[in-house]
């Protein structure tokens, strides 16, 4: 999880850094534990080109054949999905959803 500590930068102190790692861990944890059930819509799945080899053993987290999956790949590492320009290409993302959704209403 040294990606982590390089993401926080110097400005943030090992305590922090250390929460953000274990806070990291639980959500992994219960995104490997989590139990999918079929779903009739669709699932935005984003990830970054950059993985961690043996971190992810699905890389469509127990979505696939349970639901119409979009994966969203974005450049570079995890860090980087909410930095220029890929938050762009997310904010795009969300706002043509949500005009989609009001549109049928």
């Amino acid at each position: 999880l040294d990606f982590i500590s390089e993401v926080a930068g110097e400005s943030s102190s090992a305590k922090e850094i250390e929460a953000m790692k274990k806070l990291y861990r639980i959500n992994f944890n219960a995104g490997l534990h989590y139990n999918t059930e079929p779903y009739s819509g669709k699932v935005h799945l984003f990830m970054s080109e950059v993985t961690v080899d043996g971190t992810i053993p699905d890389p469509q987290w127990g979505w696939s054949g349970l639901t119409r999956i979009l994966p969203e790949v974005f450049h570079g590492d995890h860090a980087n999905i909410l930095k220029p320009p890929n938050i762009d290409q997310l904010v795009n993302i969300f706002c043509s959803e949500i005009k989609n959704a009001t549109d049928k209403k």
